[in-house]
């Protein structure tokens, strides 16, 4: 229920790309400034938080988590842009694919504020 109520394959979609343009689990790239982990650790943070927001009964704490997944999706998105600059590879599937997810993520906050 979980996974079908709050979109999240659309999110997993996400943090599979993260790893196809970071090089996840061929050791990242080399002198990336870190990008690679931080990337994976953002895109992990956003369905991990959608998941313990989920479980939560108070609304404050519900919104609480959902606000640090669209923080975390925020992150992603810069590291998105970052990607580009540095010629990692076309990123713009990504960037469509967090848009969706960001817009799922701020209807389902909207909806629990509402509620």
């Amino acid at each position: 229920m979980f996974v079908r109520v709050c979109g999240l394959r659309g999110v997993s979609t996400g943090v599979r790309g993260a790893g196809r343009i970071t090089g996840w689990g061929e050791g990242g790239r080399v002198g990336d400034y870190g990008l690679s982990q931080q990337w994976r650790r953002a895109a992990v943070s956003v369905p991990a938080n959608i998941a313990e927001g989920f479980r939560r009964r108070g609304k404050a704490d519900k919104v609480r988590f959902l606000n640090i997944a669209e923080s975390s999706l925020e992150e992603c998105r810069y590291y998105l842009i970052l990607a580009q600059d540095l010629g990692y590879g076309d990123t713009s599937a990504l960037t469509a694919s967090i848009e969706e997810v960001s817009k799922m993520l701020n209807a389902y906050t909207t909806a629990v504020l509402a509620s």
